[in-house]
């Protein structure tokens, strides 16, 4: 068979584009198997370096996330721009003072025991959420025969939430039914978020320590066990949580109050 020399060159040209057998030569001196390997190289490189965007982008989000996480924690204990006073749970309640301390230990018990007085016909009806509610209110009123008229303690309420500002001991704190931790399990609304958070709270005069005064119940939600004073930094826990001894089993020349902050759980 006879190839024109008009066909000659697109002839070669096909040839010429065409893969290379394994152990034959191209055009160019390399054979076949060094081809594949050169092209194979280049797959791998190219996947190579897209692994290592994967990893890069990885590393970057985790450290966003540590610096996010960081950066919440830090709000969360000092409330953004405005920093709480750093001090040690014996120089907040040193602070207060014993006869105060005394005070929050009644504000509870009486509350807990005018809620008791209820006619047993109307208190088992009642769920926790409707307890917790009724002692909240004779709380708040044993509070306000109390500390009303007090010097140097004021009340203030931002938005529904009610605290109680103590001036003399850079202190504010509001009344709740708490657990064994000092922490308050109810349904937060925006005002309590912030405060346990240690947000910026309008009316708020000056960048006291958040503090919880509250009461702790046995398991059946009837017997009063301790009234507490807890730090709250965030939902759900505290910093420490200090327990008003009774009066009946109080030593003489021993502090009225106990540490019972429990340790983490690892």
């Amino acid at each position: 068979m006879f190839v024109t020399t008009a066909c000659r060159p697109k002839c070669e040209k096909r040839r010429a584009s065409a893969p290379a057998e394994p152990g034959r030569k191209n055009g160019k001196g390399m054979i076949g198997k060094d081809v594949a390997r050169a092209s194979g190289g280049k797959k791998a490189s190219k996947i190579l370096k897209r692994q290592e965007v994967i990893s890069a982008g990885i590393f970057f989000g985790i450290f966003f996330l540590i610096f996010v996480r960081g950066n919440a924690r830090r709000r969360a204990l000092f409330g953004g721009s405005r920093i709480m006073p750093d001090r040690s749970m014996l120089e907040i309640m040193d602070a207060l003072g014993d006869p105060l301390l005394e005070e929050f230990d009644q504000v509870t018990r009486n509350a807990h025991d005018r809620y008791r007085a209820y006619n047993p016909a109307d208190i088992i009806e009642h769920d926790s959420r409707a307890q917790a509610a009724c002692t909240y209110c004779h709380m708040g009123a044993e509070a306000d025969r109390r500390f009303l008229d007090r010097d140097a303690m004021r009340m203030l309420e931002i938005r529904g939430l009610r605290l109680w500002l103590v001036e003399k001991a850079d202190v504010v704190f509001r009344l709740k039914k708490m657990d064994e931790d000092g922490g308050v399990r109810n349904y937060p609304t925006k005002q309590a978020k912030d405060f346990d958070r240690g947000n910026e709270l309008p009316g708020l005069p000056m960048p006291p320590v958040r503090l919880t005064v509250g009461y702790l119940l046995d398991t059946t939600g009837t017997a009063f066990i301790r009234t507490q004073i807890a730090r709250p930094i965030g939902r759900k826990r505290t910093m420490w949580c200090a327990a008003i001894v009774p009066f009946e089993v109080r030593r003489v020349g021993a502090p009225i109050w106990e540490d019972v902050t429990r340790q983490a759980s690892l």
